[in-house]
């Protein structure tokens, strides 16, 4: 076998390090000739032998077998190898030491300069050049100059740069004159470099504004109210990052607040300001240049009010440091003018009251949208303290409304889960009263139950302190013969009657069977603890076309007995009264009290007619024969739906249907007048929810008509059952008349429910679940009323005319007694001063 070597590369090419089992083979230059000798059938026969180029080129191959005897062939082949004799090849890549970069901040660009060649590169260079305008290299590095105003680096090194060793590491420092995009270019080259494709490589960098640059003051931007100059100004400014409340509902309010480090001197300027953005990820404590358009954002949709200045349609945010903060800004409750809420919009504030601490004053939107109202002490409706458009009610009015705060639980969602500030349980945390010793917020100007204001939304978990506890037991009212309970329930219906019927256009109060059972159930508790002998009820379902037949009150008492294992409670069967969806009743306990005669309804006058409830009277007598008649009301509410004329609400605090209230108090007296029982016994106690405050008209009425206010004569006049917006006071009452005041042995409130959140009572809302329980909390939302009662039997002063001898009869007429349920007893005394015991 003989192969031939030709081609460019061989020239100078050596040949040797044979590779054969007999060492048969020779090279004499240009051929390797090789003599096997014998080769078996079927057998083959491998040589190899190293040929090292000296230059670059082509090397050919051309073989020949030959054998004795000759065979049939083929017996050659050819083979082609493409040589390169080995040289350097150097290449470089960029590093950036962070991307974005503030403009007030260094760039260090690390270029690495690696041979991936297969000789040493030796005086190799590098080459780099920034454009855009915007940056500079701030020193050469040791064996590079600067050049082109510093935009320009050369580097030249000597070596030698192994393949295998480690690459070459220039790092050069940029700075920037203004924000924008810096471009890296660079080269390495060496001499003898075969492959140029990858000797360059280039960077983008962002460079954003740096913070401390000239900026726009928020405060120029906070001037109160509208301000139509500056809508739709794109500005740039700095500040701190106070609150972080992204994303949007039902999680977060939509953006975050940031307010100036450093304030100017005028107090009506905010130096907050709301960002209503997502896009950008930011922490409190972050110190942040920002950019973005002014808006001036209205809550209300268009309905005539304030607005909210914000930055909206933000571009850049640049975070320039953390762990920055600013001191919140302390501000006393009450506040001198609801207006300077304004000065305080979006900024940090801490609140706290005149006398240092805040108090609970109201929760009824804390389970539905997480708001609850906090103020400067308890609040009392003014009309509960003042006469209605007196200069003294207009002021407390106005008190009031600068006394208060709403805080918000940092979302814009409904049904919070879990319910701000309480424990994933039944127990009560916070009630009505409790106080806080301030809170540290921002203020936001949004709605609030569908009305725009000012609110707060923590920024720091406000710390409770208990100073209103649940009671543990119905409040002592003396040693009575008799009690007496005004109880509204808060709208019990029971559907049909027949377990469905709920949630239809006529029925309030429970949704459906399961929440009935829910509210039955709380009653159930309340009343049995209560444990009145006679209680007045309000809001009861008016249903039932014939007496008794699925009626609620029946659903009710049926419920009470059975939880007394007796026939503990019985009720004055009236069947519906008037044509509301609502009415009053009576449920007595008959070993304590028995109905005198029959009940009597005020319903064929107005305003009992289409407005006020009409009232249900029945006297009752208790065990020892002392009677007292019970008139049970519910005076038309406050709501101004439908008002006209003298009903619309005059603005003196007493709301709408004033007009009609104070009719009703008057129409109600003229019946009274009447003895609607049928007894001439002078003890009246009217109990019921009145829908007036005690300082307003219809009281004034009741109280000119001889009826006596129990919550004022025995409770004092910081009394309350009710609350409304933040402010207590009592709509629900016993009114006693002149001669049954002396036979009264206490008067208290059970405050089981005014206080409490509604999260407590019977509804099935998805977060609510956890804090339903069984008890006597939360029941309705007016607190029941509690009267003592000792009555005492009437004494008959009267002269006979004539002689009177002994023996003879003498007789006697009584007027209004019942001799089977009084005890009656006649004494005749003489002129001598003897007496005897008469005989009927």
């Amino acid at each position: 076998m003989t192969v031939d070597l030709s081609g460019t590369a061989f020239a100078g090419a050596t040949v040797g390090s044979f590779v054969d089992p007999s060492s048969f083979c020779a090279y004499s230059s240009p051929t390797v000739t090789c003599t096997i000798g014998t080769l078996t059938a079927s057998s083959s026969y491998t040589v190899s032998f190293d040929v090292t180029p000296t230059v670059d080129g082509t090397l050919t191959l051309d073989s020949d077998a030959t054998s004795n005897p000759a065979d049939a062939g083929p017996n050659t082949d050819q083979h082609s190898t493409v040589f390169s004799a080995a040289a350097p090849d150097v290449t470089v890549s960029i590093t950036e030491s962070v991307d974005p970069v503030l403009s007030t901040d260094t760039l260090t660009l690390t270029f690495t300069i690696s041979n991936v060649g297969t000789a040493d590169a030796s005086n190799y260079t590098l080459s780099s050049t920034l454009s855009g305008g915007i940056g500079t290299f701030d020193a050469a590095p040791v064996g590079c100059t600067l050049s082109s105003g510093n935009t320009v680096l050369d580097c030249t090194f000597a070596g030698p740069l192994s393949s295998s060793g480690s690459p070459t590491i220039v790092n050069a420092d940029v700075s920037f004159t203004a924000a924008g995009t810096l471009t890296t270019d660079a080269t390495a080259q060496v001499t003898g470099d075969p492959n140029t494709a990858n000797d360059a490589d280039n960077e983008t960098t962002t460079v954003n504004q740096g913070c401390g640059v000239a900026w726009d003051s928020i405060h120029d931007y906070q001037e109160g109210g509208v301000n139509a100059a500056v809508r739709g100004v794109v500005i740039t400014t700095e500040g701190v990052v106070t609150a972080d409340f992204q994303p949007g509902s039902p999680n977060g309010i939509g953006g975050f607040f940031v307010q100036e480090k450093f304030p100017d001197a005028n107090p009506v300027t905010s130096e907050g300001i709301f960002v209503f953005n997502n896009s950008f990820p930011v922490n409190a404590g972050d110190y942040i240049r920002i950019t973005g358009t002014i808006v001036e954002y209205d809550p209300s949709g268009g309905t005539p009010g304030g607005t909210l200045t914000q930055l909206s349609s933000v571009s850049n945010v640049t975070t320039c440091a953390t762990g920055d903060s600013v001191l919140p800004t302390q501000v006393s409750l009450p506040i001198a003018s609801l207006a300077d809420w304004e000065n305080y919009e979006s900024m940090l504030v801490k609140i706290v009251g005149s006398s240092g601490a805040l108090t609970v004053a109201d929760m009824y939107a804390l389970g539905s949208v997480g708001e609850m109202i906090v103020s400067d002490g308890k609040l009392y409706q003014p009309t509960h303290l003042y006469a209605p458009g007196s200069t003294d009610a207009l002021n407390h009015m106005d008190l009031v409304s600068r006394a208060r705060i709403v805080v918000d639980d940092q979302r814009n969602g409904t049904g919070p889960n879990p319910v701000p500030h309480f424990p994933a349980d039944a127990n009560g945390l916070i009630r009505m009263g409790d106080q806080m010793d301030s809170i540290t917020a921002v203020v936001l100007y949004t709605e609030f139950s569908s009305t725009p204001m000012f609110r707060l939304h923590y920024t720091v978990v406000p710390t409770f302190t208990e100073v209103n506890p649940r009671p543990t037991t119905a409040p002592s009212v003396g040693t009575p013969t008799l009690t007496v309970a005004s109880f509204n329930v808060l709208n019990y219906f029971n559907g049909d009657g027949a377990g469905g019927g709920f949630n239809t256009p006529d029925q309030r109060g429970a949704d459906n069977p399961t929440e009935f059972t829910r509210q039955t159930d709380k009653l159930v508790s309340a009343i049995n603890k209560l444990d009145a002998d006679i209680v007045g009820l309000m809001e009861i379902e008016n249903d039932g076309e014939i007496a008794g037949e699925n009626q609620a009150i029946v659903d009710l008492v049926t419920a009470l007995n059975t939880a007394a294992g007796s026939s503990k409670w019985s009720y004055i069967d009236t069947g519906p009264i008037g044509g509301d969806d609502i009415r009053v009743a009576l449920i007595y306990q008959p070993a304590a009290a028995t109905p005198v005669g029959t009940y009597a309804v005020l319903d064929n006058v107005e305003p009992f007619i289409s407005y006020s409830r009409p009232p249900l009277a029945q006297t009752f007598a208790d065990v020892n024969g002392g009677k007292v008649t019970i008139v049970v009301n519910h005076f038309k509410s406050k709501g101004c739906s439908g008002a006209t004329g003298a009903d619309v609400d005059l603005g003196d605090g007493q709301g709408c249907y004033a007009t009609t209230r104070t009719a009703s108090a008057a129409e109600l007296l003229n019946w009274l007048n009447t003895a609607p029982t049928g007894t001439n016994d002078a003890d009246y106690l009217l109990v019921g929810d009145f829908n007036s405050y005690a300082k307003e008209d219809p009281i004034a009425a009741l109280q000119s008509g001889g009826y006596n206010d129990l919550h004022s004569s025995f409770i004092g006049g910081q009394s309350y059952s009710y609350y409304y917006s933040g402010q207590a006071g009592y709509l629900d009452y016993a009114l006693a008349s002149a001669g049954l005041v002396a036979q009264i042995t206490d008067a208290a409130v059970w405050h089981i429910n005014s206080d409490e959140a509604t999260i407590f009572d019977y509804n099935t809302y998805s977060n609510t679940a956890p804090y339903y329980a069984v008890n006597e909390f939360r029941t309705s939302d007016h607190d029941p009323i509690l009267v003592g009662l000792n009555l005492t039997g009437h004494t008959a002063n009267f002269d006979a005319t004539g002689p009177v001898n002994i023996g003879d009869g003498v007789y006697v007429t009584l007027v209004d007694v019942d001799i089977e349920s009084s005890t009656v007893q006649i004494t005749v005394t003489s002129t001598e001063g003897e007496s005897e015991n008469a005989h009927a």
